[in-house]
């Protein structure tokens, strides 16, 4: 079918030509006004010029039709210019804008499914901090605050563990931002008092919302590992509020066991007693020195067994893997250093082979993530997940997270 082109009338409306017509049209009027001129050079008596011009003037006129025909059909570009295409019903042209239009619907569509996926909703949250719901079981409840830290670091570690005979112990408390809110989380949960507070080293991020603790919540106990001579205004802070409060220390050891309530155990792994700071290491400026040194707790409830190793580096994992294999292997670990890349060797990883491994951080080690997944582990990440419940009966476990977090950059 040719094409057709609108051309605008001496009335102003448009009339369709095909290309081949308007060619005719043209030299018509050419053919006609050259006859009036054969007329006028009749008259004049000027014949003998006649057949030359018209010659030229003929083949002016197959140029210019074949001009014409050659833009309508190969140079639409050209056309456009100085017309507008209407294509007719159900042409190429139809069907294309159709699929294009359907293409760009389903592109809209992808775009706000992504947008309504990165939305996270809290749909359990009331489920996590309900008291009395899993008040029969073992809950242990990893906090995320959501409070902002002012270096852009993660919060630290906020741990409770909760038994069903209602004894609590806190490990460690966050960062001092994280406070007021770890406070309102306790209360919500109607913990009345802790049996232990354990503070795994006196890093910022793990001791700086304990001074909020204390001042609202008694505390029975409040454990450390044995290297308490840590030179800051938090870690003295801290010390001179268990003092006022009356609070009694413990300094607990390799080998140390305790109950939390009558049938959960408590095994301190690590630090040894006697921690050597080497020369010339000052501990405020050394955190790997410090992190090596953090309390390292195994929990155990009936047939269910936890680990919870702070933020110790491949240094302690690998001291432990060697002296204490048998005491790693557990169903949940609370990855050390929060997931970095500083922690969680590959034979770390395959002694503890957790079922369950929980990242207390918002933007874990890829290397580090990708080493847990490649043993089949269920990874969870406080940041990204919210608050995480953890339930045991003492042979099930069951994992809540506040958030159904979907596809987060490479965290799946």
């Amino acid at each position: 079918m040719p094409k057709v082109m609108s051309v605008i009338t001496n009335k102003g409306k448009t009339s369709p030509y095909t290309a081949g017509k308007i060619c005719r049209l043209y030299a018509l009027h050419i053919s006609g006004k050259h006859k009036c001129q054969l007329q006028h050079q009749e008259r004049m008596g000027k014949m003998d010029s006649l057949l030359p011009k018209r010659k030229g003037v003929l083949l002016a006129l197959l140029l210019i039709a074949t001009i014409l025909i050659s833009c309508s059909t190969h140079s639409p570009t050209a056309v456009n210019k100085i017309t507008k295409a209407t294509p007719s019903a159900g042409s190429e042209t139809d069907q294309s804008d159709s699929l294009l239009m359907e293409n760009k619907e389903e592109e809209l569509q992808e775009k706000t499914t992504e947008n309504e996926e990165d939305i996270v909703s809290d749909q359990k949250t009331e489920e996590i901090f309900d008291p009395s719901k899993y008040s029969d079981k073992l809950t242990i409840r990893f906090f995320h605050t959501g409070a902002s830290v002012e270096d852009g670091s993660s919060e630290g570690d906020l741990i409770l563990i909760t038994t069903p005979d209602g004894a609590n112990m806190l490990i460690d408390a966050g960062s001092p931002q994280c406070g007021p809110t770890l406070v309102e989380f306790l209360e919500k949960l109607n913990v009345e008092k802790l049996d232990y507070a354990v503070a795994t080293h006196m890093h910022i991020d793990h001791i700086g919302g304990y001074t909020d603790v204390l001042q609202n919540i008694p505390v029975d106990r409040m454990i450390f590992p044995n290297f308490t001579n840590y030179n800051s205004s938090l870690a003295s802070g801290l010390m001179a509020t268990l003092d006022v409060k009356k609070v009694p220390v413990e300094i607990a050891k390799t080998g140390d066991r305790f109950m939390l309530g009558e049938h959960t155990l408590i095994e301190v792994l690590a630090p040894e007693w006697d921690i050597t700071v080497p020369e010339g290491t000052i501990p405020e400026k050394s955190p790997g020195f410090v992190n090596n040194n953090c309390l390292v707790l195994r929990m155990t409830y009936k047939n269910n067994s936890f680990l919870f190793p702070a933020d110790i580096y491949w240094e302690r994992e690998n001291i432990l893997v060697k002296d204490q294999a048998e005491k790693l292997k557990v169903d949940v670990l609370k990855a050390p250093h929060h997931g970095s890349n500083t922690s969680s060797s590959i034979d770390f990883i395959e002694t503890v082979d957790p079922e369950i491994v929980v990242m207390t951080s918002n933007s874990p080690s890829k290397e580090t993530y990708d080493r847990y997944k490649k043993r089949d582990s269920d990874i969870y990440i406080t940041g990204l997940d919210g608050n995480i419940l953890v339930i045991s009966d003492g042979d099930n476990i069951e994992v809540i997270q506040e958030h159904e977090r979907t596809i987060k950059g490479y965290y799946e």
